[in-house]
């Protein structure tokens, strides 16, 4: 299991208040960033599985540089996670509607994967904290929030089925997977094994708890969002989340929150990180689109795979054709 930071050495994440009720004594609940590989958030509907999420990224972003700590977002709870994206540190934040995009951020990664490793070889040393005394190169994490709904993908069972290789893969290059599931069983066996820190919201019962935590629990906790178990010193302890703001006005809380990227975001110029994933500008109008070529070239649009710009040169062409699908996208 992943370890609670010890010092300000440590990169760590404030997630929330512990209670220890053997010892009768509260402590904040900070997580080493150096001490997992993966992490899983599991907790049935409204547990409160996104705002655990929230506040680790939330707390990333206040206290460390975008070339330090990188992460994107499948967001697959209707929003939840969307004032995130507009953090310096986000690559991207991509939704159930964004399949051909999460392709596209699979391939980046891996991408980042090969290149790193490359560098780790050339320097002589077989993981990322090693190669950190080389160069200062981000922590990146992949966050796929309700991840269950990734079989809504046509791809979803493909992308399943290699989870177990890029949990295993990814953590030595500095990559980690960070997932919510309503249910320990919606990630395969395999899979759970290279999923080394879990937390457990709202479980049944204590038996439940003891099967996400991989750890003999004894003792009930209240039902209430956020409110949960993690393991402290191979001790199942509870804790309650720390939200970024806590208000019953949501439209608040997201407006507060992105007020304050908004100024931690000035305190850091365009740099190398993170990679960003290209996307089309939403506001984007044909005719400025077409600006950007030469009237001897028609405008057609992105790419999927690259999303770069394309047109085709009338000089190139004797005759053209055009097939738009049907209605069924075949």
């Amino acid at each position: 299991t992943g370890r609670l930071a010890d010092n300000n050495k440590d990169m760590s994440a404030v997630l929330g208040v512990i209670d220890d009720p053997t010892k009768q004594r509260q402590f904040p609940y900070v997580l080493d960033l150096n001490s997992f590989r993966n992490i899983l958030v599991c907790g049935p509907a409204g547990s409160g599985k996104s705002t655990v999420i929230r506040s680790l990224l939330y707390n990333v972003v206040n206290k460390y540089s975008p070339e330090e700590i990188n992460y994107y977002i499948l967001d697959f709870s209707n929003g939840a996670l969307r004032e995130m994206s507009a953090a310096a540190h986000c690559g991207a934040y991509l939704t159930d509607k964004s399949e051909n995009d999460f392709n596209r951020l699979l391939a980046l990664l891996e991408n980042t994967v090969a290149e790193r490793k490359k560098a780790f070889e050339k320097a002589g040393v077989t993981n990322y904290q090693s190669y950190l005394e080389v160069e200062q190169i981000p922590r990146i994490f992949l966050v796929i929030d309700s991840y269950t709904n990734i079989n809504t993908f046509k791809k979803g069972p493909e992308i399943h089925s290699n989870l177990f290789a890029r949990l295993r893969e990814w953590p030595a290059y500095g990559i980690h997977i960070i997932l919510s599931v309503n249910h320990i069983n919606e990630v395969h066996s395999k899979s759970k094994l290279e999923i080394d820190y879990r937390i457990a919201l709202q479980a049944k019962d204590r038996y439940e708890f003891t099967e996400i935590l991989g750890t003999k629990c004894t003792s009930i906790i209240p039902a209430a969002p956020g409110r949960g178990m993690c393991v402290n010193d191979g001790i199942p302890l509870e804790f309650q989340t720390a939200a970024p703001y806590v208000t019953a006005d949501e439209m608040n809380r997201v407006r507060c929150i992105r007020q304050d990227l908004e100024e931690i975001n000035e305190k850091f110029t365009v740099g190398k990180y993170p990679a960003r994933l290209l996307m089309p500008s939403e506001d984007e109008e044909y005719r400025d689109f077409c600006k950007q070529f030469t009237k001897e070239r028609i405008p057609l649009g992105y790419s999927l795979t690259e999303m770069k710009k394309v047109a085709v040169p009338f000089n190139q062409l004797s005759s053209m054709s055009l097939y738009f699908g049907n209605a069924f996208g075949k």
